[in-house]
């Protein structure tokens, strides 16, 4: 890191409360001696993207080391985020004709259609 962007020493992550969860965020600030900081609970911040909204349902954890950042230094984070499965109706299967496209390359793509007949 150099002075100029001692600024950027942060780090976020976005959830939605709805279908995703962060379960952990760590946060490390390394040092050319080696010895490390550690960024603690206490440090890390939970706050609503949209202020004002009566839901809040979209939220982002965040952590400043502007404070702590010096030449030659380095932010170091691990996030672990839950997200809740998707493409799946209330009884735990495909909807019927449900169309799965995925590419696979840039001229080639992937289809699986199912529906309850295959399943």
């Amino acid at each position: 890191m150099t002075r100029e962007g001692r600024s950027a020493a942060t780090a976020g992550r976005v959830y939605v409360t709805a279908s995703g969860k962060i379960k952990e965020f760590g946060a490390w600030m390394l040092p050319r001696s080696g010895r490390e900081i550690r960024y603690g609970k206490d440090r890390i911040l939970d706050v609503a993207v949209v202020n004002n909204d009566i839901y809040n349902e979209v939220r982002s954890r965040r952590l400043s080391a502007v404070d702590d950042a010096q030449d030659g230094m380095f932010l170091a984070t691990k996030v672990v985020k839950r997200i809740a499965p998707y493409l799946r109706n209330s009884s735990g299967g495909f909807s019927r004709g449900c169309r799965l496209d995925v590419p696979l390359q840039p001229h080639a793509s992937s289809r699986l259609d199912r529906s309850r007949d295959h399943l």
